[in-house]
């Protein structure tokens, strides 16, 4: 039987994970500036930063549809620029994801 060290703390979960997903590198940093300000290490918030590398709304939406299948995420921001338009499908395919 192996012995542990009762005074050792465990690592604790996060409570609440995010998935903040930018358009390209610049959304990406202002994001993480975003954290940096409003959540604390203490708070038990969680967050993961992406982007897309500046493709198209379409190809956005499927990754992050892709990256939520693949991770445990409570909350999906995603944060585009409105340069391009987003097409019906492509909302409406978003909105089944809801996010």
């Amino acid at each position: 039987m192996s012995r542990s060290n009762p005074y050792k703390l465990r690592p604790q979960k996060a409570k609440l994970t995010i998935l903040a997903f930018g358009e390209g590198q610049t959304e990406k940093a202002f994001l993480k500036y975003l954290g940096s300000v409003y959540i604390l290490r203490e708070s038990g918030i969680s967050i993961d930063y992406d982007y897309a590398g500046g493709k198209d709304p379409e190809y956005m939406i499927s990754r992050v549809i892709r990256k939520k299948k693949a991770g445990d995420y409570s909350k999906i921001f995603i944060l585009m620029d409105s340069d391009k338009e987003v097409l019906d499908k492509t909302k409406t395919k978003a909105g089944k994801t809801k996010f």
